[in-house]
């Protein structure tokens, strides 16, 4: 039984050790945390996720430091590293990667512009949708 046991323990260590190491762990990790995220602000316990996020968080020495909430740590440090590192993936791609031809690096910029053309729309229609909704109630 014991034999069994820990050939059990060494494939378990084995396959997480492949799983941290895949690409999609990044993405897996990021979308269980959020989901996390989302039941805890919408449970009983969202007192203590709210105070969590809103509890200042320091960073420095001596005289020199640097003092916010977790919420403006996370939108503007963490979301900073993000964009970095998404900047440098997609460098990458384009040079030795699989945007390096001109059709597929052309089809990508396609896409980014539709997605801003997109979204920008979305943000005009619904800020014109909630503005008549406000005259509607204040008038």
């Amino acid at each position: 039984m014991t034999g069994n046991s820990s050939f059990n323990r060494k494939r378990m260590f084995i396959t997480g050790k492949k799983l941290i190491k895949s690409k999609s762990f990044g993405g897996m990790l990021l979308f269980f945390s959020a989901i996390i995220a989302m039941y805890l602000a919408n449970s009983s316990f969202s007192h203590y996720y709210f105070n969590l996020l809103n509890s200042p968080f320091m960073f420095g020495f001596s005289d020199h430091f640097l003092s916010m909430d977790a919420k403006t740590w996370v939108n503007d440090g963490l979301m900073t590293l993000f964009f970095i590192l998404a900047g440098l993936e997609i460098k990458r791609e384009v040079t030795i990667g699989e945007l390096s031809s001109l059709r597929l690096a052309a089809l990508i910029d396609l896409a980014k512009i539709s997605i801003i053309i997109g979204s920008t729309l979305s943000g005009i229609l619904g800020g014109m949708r909630l503005f008549k909704t406000k005259i509607k109630n204040n008038g």
